[in-house]
């Protein structure tokens, strides 16, 4: 009984390693199988790395004659000096466009007798000197006694109504300053500058009319920023 059990016993052992070994043999062949396939891949691969290769070199190639036969080269650097020059004409086309509606304005609103001596603009701020009739700077009143008396004019608050119906130009905000030759006029709330070093952004003015009849006026006004869509 004994011999029987153990008879048995390593019977069903050497059925189990011959299961094990098939097993491992198996895993063998498709371990092979795989390596096999992924040779046969990376040799294809390497087949179409190397088209591709030629290709995009013959690709370039004839690219690169093209390019050289057609001028592409030159014809693209031509362009582009173009453009860039197309850009500085837009700026300068619309600086001028500008500064020519500003001007155009300044010509309608100022009043009639004014003249404009010089102007100058930067940026969205204009000066300019202007001459202006003594007389239209004096205006009659009456006094307590009934009597006609000769009143200095704010012309600031003259320009600031003849231009308030004026696009290009901020009325409420217009400046004006009174030229002398007298230097002992000039302070700091007399609201007069000296005609002797007066200037426009720096830029001094020479020239200027010494006429008694004629007052020399400079006067700074804002230039309202245009709207994008207009």
């Amino acid at each position: 009984m004994y011999s029987m059990n153990l008879a048995a016993s390593l019977f069903k052992k050497s059925k189990a390693k011959s299961i094990f070994i098939r097993f491992l043999q198996v895993l063998n062949i498709i371990f092979q199988v795989l390596i096999i396939f992924f040779l046969i891949l990376a040799l294809f691969m390497s087949k179409s790395a190397k088209k591709y290769e030629t290709d995009s070199y013959v690709l370039k190639k004839t690219v690169f004659e093209q390019r050289n036969s057609k001028n592409i080269d030159e014809t693209l650097r031509f362009w582009q000096e173009q453009i860039l020059k197309l850009s500085v004409i837009k700026e300068q086309i619309e600086k001028s466009s500008r500064y020519g509606i500003v001007m155009k304005e300044l010509g309608n609103y100022l009043p009639n007798d004014d003249l404009v001596h010089a102007v100058a603009m930067e940026g969205s701020k204009l000066e300019l000197i202007l001459k202006v009739k003594k007389k239209n700077l004096i205006k009659k009143v009456i006094d307590k006694e009934g009597k006609k008396i000769d009143v200095e004019i704010n012309y600031a608050d003259v320009l600031k109504k003849q231009f308030q119906n004026s696009v290009c130009f901020n009325s409420g905000n217009i400046k004006v300053e009174y030229g002398t030759y007298n230097e002992k006029e000039v302070t700091p709330k007399s609201g007069k500058i000296s005609l002797r070093n007066l200037k426009l952004f720096n830029n001094e003015i020479k020239n200027l009319p010494q006429n008694p009849a004629i007052a020399i006026l400079k006067v700074t006004m804002n230039i309202n920023e245009r709207k994008k869509d207009e």
